[in-house]
């Protein structure tokens, strides 16, 4: 064993198997150097079946192979797929578009929820902010959001409307109410309440992409604490946005 060793990799019987294992991850690539340590283990598996429960066993070489080939296809992420861009998208003529979103500070436990409302043309029509005490999770901002842009819509005298969230969770308690919402049923059961006021409209999930407006607003929001405003123009840190979002 020790004559077969020597010819590899530069082994040498004047080594420790620590030095030479060292020898050998300097020497060689990474990739390499893992299949040798799988090789390695599967050795003294093999051994110590045959001393400890006098089993034979199988090809090691190509039990080790496989065994690797496997961990590898288990644990490599496949490469990512590139999302398609979901950019806003105007609502239809006679329509409104409601775009909605909540910001949440782990910290301090505070949010803020971000209402913006355009046109058919993408003009600004109205638009919210209003930050929360004492909140828990995102979750329960962008259910927050969801009963202040309710609310301001029937306000404001608007329909219809198309409600738009990017939380999945919010638009799906919209559609049925899940025994697992059970810590934001009592909000969910008051959005809903309040959206059943709105006949015609819809309410829909649309990407983090294409909620830049009310995302910006949220956002906002949660930098100025004890917040509650109401914008009938465009704020100027929002311009660009709806501006770019228009065309």
């Amino acid at each position: 064993m020790t004559h077969h060793l020597s010819g590899m990799l530069g082994f040498s019987p004047s080594l420790s198997l620590k030095e030479w294992l060292q020898h050998c991850m300097e020497q060689l690539p990474q990739s390499s150097f893992c299949r040798l340590l799988v090789k390695l283990w599967f050795l003294w598996k093999a051994r110590n079946d045959k001393v400890w429960a006098n089993r034979n066993c199988e090809p090691l070489l190509l039990s080790a192979q496989v065994w690797h080939a496997n961990y590898l296809q288990a644990n490599i992420s496949p490469p990512k797929v590139p999302r398609n861009k979901h950019a806003w998208k105007k609502p239809p003529v006679g329509w409104f578009s409601v775009c909605m979103d909540g910001a949440f500070d782990v910290h301090s436990h505070s949010g803020g929820a971000g209402i913006v409302v355009r046109d058919a043309n993408g003009s600004f029509i109205c638009g919210m902010a209003i930050s929360f005490d004492q909140v828990f999770s995102p979750a329960q901002v962008e259910a927050l959001a969801g009963r202040v842009a309710c609310r301001l819509v029937l306000d404001q005298g608007l329909g219809p409307v198309r409600l738009e969230s990017d939380s999945l969770l919010l638009v799906q308690a919209m559609h049925s109410i899940q025994d697992s919402f059970i810590q934001l049923r009592v909000v969910y059961e008051d959005v809903l309440a309040l959206f059943s006021q709105l006949p015609g409209s819809t309410f829909s999930h649309l990407y983090r992409e294409g909620n830049t407006a009310a995302h910006s607003l949220a956002r906002w929001a949660l930098c100025n604490r004890s917040c509650n405003v109401v914008f009938t123009s465009t704020p100027p840190f929002l311009e660009e946005i709806i501006s770019r979002e228009c065309t």
